[in-house]
């Protein structure tokens, strides 16, 4: 067995141009983003999401989807493994594992826990202090004018004195930077319920 593809269709709850800017890495998978897709992969594995009515669109099978699943938010999430595959799902793959119904739990437990290690998008693993005194005048200056923020933080460390003080000084920024970014824009919320809709798709599946 060369190849195994694992897929439903579920809906995500967001559209994939949302999805696109909520869905960040994965630890050791490139992150590649096409127009109504996202890939995560390596030599050994691939996850794909993809709009599967623009899919059918652009093979002109439009026809063939549903009604239902014709809405936006219908995505489909693919997980395919490409090498290793016997050592991926646990033992030598053999016709008797094929007929198997652990097996395919098995697999469908993978596609899960593949999609749920997907990050978000701007999320860092450091716990960023809240900002406090001035630091809130500048927040909203960095929320008011996002397209200037790095000009901004570049002009200003070039005026800080002492290594270290300017590395500090420009970790701070981008911590600010990265809080008004994902603040009140419902990023986390959304990611939640994608996470959510997967558990439910896994379920049925």
């Amino acid at each position: 067995m060369t190849r195994v593809d694992v897929a439903t269709i579920f809906n995500a709850g967001a559209t994939m141009e949302i999805m696109k800017n909520i869905l960040g890495d994965v630890k050791r998978l490139k992150r590649v983003v096409y127009e109504n897709s996202i890939s995560w992969k390596n030599t050994n594995i691939e996850l794909i999401l993809y709009d599967k009515s623009m899919w059918a669109k652009e093979k002109g099978k439009d026809a063939e989807i549903p009604p239902l699943l014709r809405n936006s938010q219908w995505l489909r999430a693919e997980l395919r493994l490409l090498k290793n595959i016997g050592r991926r799902t646990g033992k030598d793959l053999n016709l008797s594992r094929l007929y198997n119904s652990r097996f395919y739990d098995n697999l469908c437990e993978m596609w899960l826990t593949s999609f749920q290690s997907i990050g978000m998008k701007g999320a860092t693993t450091t716990t960023t202090k809240a900002p406090k005194g001035a630091e809130n005048g500048l927040l909203y200056y960095l929320k008011k004018f996002p397209d200037s923020v790095d000009d901004m933080i570049e002009t200003t460390s070039a005026e800080i004195n002492g290594k270290q003080k300017k590395s500090r000084y420009r970790k701070r920024m981008f911590e600010l930077k990265n809080l008004s970014f994902s603040a009140d824009d419902g990023t986390e919320a959304k990611y939640k319920n994608f996470h959510s809709m997967l558990s439910t798709a896994k379920a049925v599946h």
